[in-house]
């Protein structure tokens, strides 16, 4: 298969883009953009500032011939680790929404929900990641993207993001590794075992509010 890919990530304060050629077995980088977002415009107007700020990447990035995906920031995101009295992933597909409507504060008809599984050797158990995002914060970014005539065909959580980043670079295999990327408003911190995903956190702190106890305090 190829193809061309561009991730779009909405983060807090700043957009990022990154385009990519996807081959067989491998994908290359074509290029990558980070658009910071006007911070005054951001608290009184948040969708003006994300639409200005994606309007600046693509006045210089035509993205016509690509596969839009995007994934939606930790803090947007409710997380919960469930653990099943069983393994058959059918049975857990009827489950979930059960298991939703008791760990989700929300209705079940506010909010989309999707859930991965976490490898074990278990044979009679099994863990899941549950993830809820609200629909009309969801239904906001599309309405966004659709407004510059793109259309994601994907969107995916920010804790899975940061791991495939890390696994371009480095090899996890067969390694336990603990992951805490530090954002401007938030910090995700995550737990990868031989490539897998297996806890996944958000924190509401980050060098904004670091900086902003430095210049108190100094």
């Amino acid at each position: 298969m190829f193809d061309n890919i561009a991730s779009i990530d909405i983060g807090s304060s700043s957009i990022k883009l990154i385009k990519a050629k996807r081959g067989f077995k491998q994908f290359e980088l074509i290029s990558a953009v980070i658009e910071v977002i006007d911070r005054d415009l951001l608290h009184n107007d948040y969708k003006t500032a994300v639409e200005n700020a994606l309007h600046n990447i693509l006045e210089k990035e035509n993205l016509a011939e690509f596969k839009i995906v995007t994934s939606i920031p930790a803090d947007r995101v409710l997380l919960r680790n469930i653990t099943f009295p069983f393994n058959d992933i059918n049975k857990i597909t009827t489950a979930i929404p059960y298991e939703a409507e008791e760990n989700i504060p929300y209705p079940l008809d506010m909010v989309t929900f999707d859930f991965q599984t976490i490898p074990s050797e278990e044979l009679e158990s099994r863990t899941v990641i549950l993830a809820a995002v609200k629909k009309d914060y969801l239904a906001g970014i599309i309405d966004t993207f659709k407004k510059f005539g793109l259309n994601p065909v994907f969107s995916g959580i920010e804790a899975n993001s940061i791991l495939r980043c890390y696994e371009y670079f480095n090899s996890v295999n067969d390694e336990t590794v603990l992951q805490i990327d530090i954002g401007d408003v938030k910090t995700v911190v995550n737990i990868v075992s031989d490539s897998s995903l297996l806890y996944t956190r958000c924190i509401s702190s980050g060098l904004s509010n670091l900086i902003e106890k430095i210049v108190k305090y100094h």
